[in-house]
């Protein structure tokens, strides 16, 4: 399983987040194109959206089977994404160019990624659909992922939701119940340091981590940054991380207090010091190292919820497992993840034990209390 995940670092091209695809900031001229070129920048844009549809539907099933551990953070979803011409803002010319004529990506949104057996496409729903209306509403044209999903929470109220859409010159409509789900986006970041961290709210994973072969080991990383999410840890690392910097100013301000203080006795003594008096800075290391990583004890608390997750969406526990294991073994190119998130003997052995007591039975669910 590792070995898959490391034969994909390095390999993924250029991608934006799950939610609000970017493409690759280059220069480009826009101007007449091949057609081989042309035949490139399709499977590029073709490449950027199945890899983002990739990370949407190996990340629904955990979002939806745990919205009792989310508590209040919950959002209904049709298990499908959508992208409007608004975002591709920042893509480069010739390739919003190829978006809009051969995907059809332009005022309104177009479906890119439908997951199988989620509420929409029960409904009928495909990818590459284009909405006109919610509701009987007219969708407004030129609006975001952002404002288009504002419309659908709103719309959702009574507990389905009709659209009417387009697909190959013809116009239909579907009605979706929508199903609830964590409040939580999973963002994929071009980024090619093998790596995934979470900001209180939502989950990054970098196109270095990003996985074509391992789903499962994607899925343990997506669902153990989601219990740190749950458990409360990002405000535990936070405050420690507002310690360390408390830290970092006393101990500036008392190095260079004594600096001063050497530099007047010198000067008394009648010493040239000179005019410029050096200043010291911890450049924010007692911050960096306090918020660093998790504490061990995080760690297996987001085991302990991170697993069941896992079992509730239908993934394999075991192969999750095995993905920790594997990395304790040998970290190789995921140094980077696995010194954010350590795996020790100790953490190892409550995994095992985590596993025992799924396999013997279902295991309920019961964040911990988060740290003071």
């Amino acid at each position: 399983m590792l070995g898959n995940m490391r034969r994909a670092v390095g390999r993924a091209g250029c991608l934006g987040p799950l939610l609000a695809l970017s493409g690759c900031m280059t220069t480009d001229s826009g101007g007449p194109m091949s057609p081989a070129e042309e035949r490139e920048l399709i499977d590029e844009v073709q490449a950027v959206v199945d890899r983002a549809g990739k990370i949407h539907e190996l990340t629904f099933p955990i979002l939806t089977a745990n919205v009792d551990v989310c508590g209040e953070r919950v959002r209904p979803t049709i298990g499908a994404t959508w992208i409007t011409e608004a975002d591709l803002d920042g893509w480069p010319t010739r390739r919003r160019v190829v978006a809009k004529a051969h995907f059809g990506i332009g005022q309104r949104p177009v479906l890119d990624d439908v997951v199988d057996g989620g509420p929409a496409a029960a409904a009928g729903l495909r990818r590459w659909d284009t909405i006109s209306s919610i509701d009987g509403n007219a969708v407004p044209q030129g609006g975001r992922r952002s404002e288009v999903a504002e419309i659908l929470e709103s719309a959702a109220g009574d507990g389905r939701i009709e659209f009417a859409y387009e697909r190959d010159g013809e116009t239909a409509l579907a009605e979706v119940t929508p199903v609830m789900a964590c409040d939580v986006r999973v963002v994929l970041v071009d980024d090619g340091e093998p790596t995934a961290f979470v900001d209180g709210h939502d989950i990054y994973v970098t196109t270095g981590l990003y996985l074509t072969e391992a789903e499962a080991a994607l899925q343990a990383v997506v669902a153990h940054q989601l219990a740190h999410i749950v458990a409360g840890h990002v405000r535990a690392q936070k405050a420690r991380r507002a310690v360390g910097a408390s830290v970092d100013v006393g101990v500036t301000v008392a190095v260079n207090v004594l600096m001063m203080l050497g530099a007047a006795a010198a000067a008394a003594g009648g010493d040239d010091i000179g005019s410029d008096l050096p200043f010291f800075s911890t450049g924010g290391f007692f911050s960096e190292m306090a918020g660093r990583m998790f504490t061990h004890r995080n760690e297996r608390e987001a085991d302990d919820l991170s697993l069941p997750m896992l079992e509730r969406a239908g993934v394999s526990v075991s192969d999750a497992v095995g993905f920790w294991r594997d990395l304790a073994a040998e970290p190789g190119d995921l140094a980077a993840f696995v010194e954010k998130h350590p795996v020790n003997d100790e953490r190892l052995d409550h995994l095992d034990a985590t596993l025992a007591r799924i396999e013997d039975g279902p295991v309920s669910i019961e964040p911990p209390v988060a740290e003071k």
